[in-house]
């Protein structure tokens, strides 16, 4: 136990013995149960607090960050490549984060992951007949439409034809 700060804090060391402090173990007793959190921002505590329960939802989208949307370690030799590395993986997150308030003002508990994998799954090809150009999305899979509808979006129509904005088919 000396060995551990946490409880070495609440340990009395005399000459040959080792006993618990009842006086720091109560003092520090008016805490449990209760964050006490040190900050050198303007903000109030309540907004302070709520801004140290979120910290878990960036941990988990880094981590996510780096599996989902398959963010691998680069090593980069210039500055301006590792700047540009970190935006993107930066801007991936604050998608995330935007979409995922979008989704819950909306009313919306999808799958992060799910999502993903649902969106990634949307594909178009370009196809030209009798020297028309249209192109051809693949079905919404899943949560996919949910995902538009939550930003605002339409999906693209499924056939569009290419020299015109006008939509073939839904």
């Amino acid at each position: 136990m000396l060995g551990n700060r946490g409880y070495a804090r609440y340990l009395k060391v005399a000459r040959e013995s080792v006993a618990i402090d009842p006086d720091k173990v109560a003092s520090d007793a008016q805490f449990d149960g209760k964050y006490v959190l040190q900050t050198n921002t303007a903000l109030g505590a309540a907004e302070t607090a709520q801004a140290y329960r979120s910290l878990w939802q960036v941990e988990r989208a880094l981590g996510e960050l780096k599996s989902t949307l398959a963010v691998r370690p680069v090593f980069h030799r210039r500055d301006v490549n590792i700047i540009g590395h970190m935006f993107g993986a930066f801007l991936a997150l604050r998608l995330e984060v935007a979409l995922q308030k979008k989704l819950a003002a909306k009313g919306r508990k999808l799958s992060w992951p799910s999502l993903l994998g649902d969106l990634a799954a949307l594909k178009a090809v370009q196809i030209t007949l009798d020297g028309r150009s249209y192109t051809i999305r693949t079905e919404l899979e899943g949560d996919c439409y949910k995902g538009f509808q939550a930003v605002g979006l339409r999906p693209p129509g499924r056939v569009q034809l290419e020299d015109s904005p006008e939509m073939l088919c839904h």
